[in-house]
């Protein structure tokens, strides 16, 4: 699974409308489709808004379903291509790093 799968499974398992995403990013309606779809990259100063809106950790976007990081979700990310915008502080990127480096 990715991200963008888990944005939408955990979305719908709380019954949720894309529209929830969409208002918590502040855009248009088909934003949160289109981001579902891969249509559109994810920004990480979006992944908290959306976290927020699904009322969930940052994480919890990257794990679902599980709650937490175990050897097998690492090496399934450890053999995927990432690409990350950063539009943030440096010092919060700093930390955002160190987070997604762990292992």
């Amino acid at each position: 699974m990715n991200i963008r799968e888990n944005i939408r499974r955990i979305r719908e398992s709380k019954g949720l409308k894309q529209q929830v995403i969409s208002d918590a990013l502040g855009s248009d309606p088909a934003v949160a489709s289109n981001i579902e779809n891969g249509k559109r990259e994810i920004k990480v100063s979006e992944l908290e808004r959306i976290a927020q809106a699904l009322d969930e950790d940052v994480l919890y976007l990257f794990t679902y379903p599980e709650r937490f990081v175990n050897a097998n979700t690492l090496e399934s990310y450890s053999q995927k291509k990432v690409s990350i915008t950063f539009e943030v502080s440096p010092d919060i990127r700093d930390e955002l790093l160190k987070i997604v480096a762990q292992k």
